[in-house]
């Protein structure tokens, strides 16, 4: 026999049946998932959020490394993209892809 915290209030009086016992299973799985996003995966996130406070500039570097990233992605796509017009490469008819024809 169960020792009767696990049952539930009630149990013995046969108000909450049994099969609880998996749902507390089921809440407690669920509370470790928040446990491991709460204080685990986003402590860095409220590090940020705490040096914001006291400076701008490095609470956001995170933001402008990625604004950095971007912007020489796009340079680079548009100096490919004038390699390959110069060089004629491209088609320029409305018919270029096949699945356009």
């Amino acid at each position: 026999m169960l020792p009767g915290y696990l049952y539930g209030i009630g149990y013995k009086q046969g108000i909450i049946p049994p099969k609880t016992i998996k749902y507390k299973h089921m809440k407690d799985f669920l509370d470790s998932i928040q446990y491991l996003f709460e204080h685990v995966l986003f402590l860095p996130l409220n590090w940020l959020r705490n040096v914001e406070l006291e400076n701008w500039w490095a609470a956001n570097a995170l933001n402008w490394i990625f604004i950095i990233i971007c912007m020489a992605a796009l340079v680079y796509w548009v100096m490919q993209l004038k390699k390959y017009n110069d060089a004629g490469e491209g088609g320029k008819d409305i018919s270029a892809h096949s699945f356009l024809k």
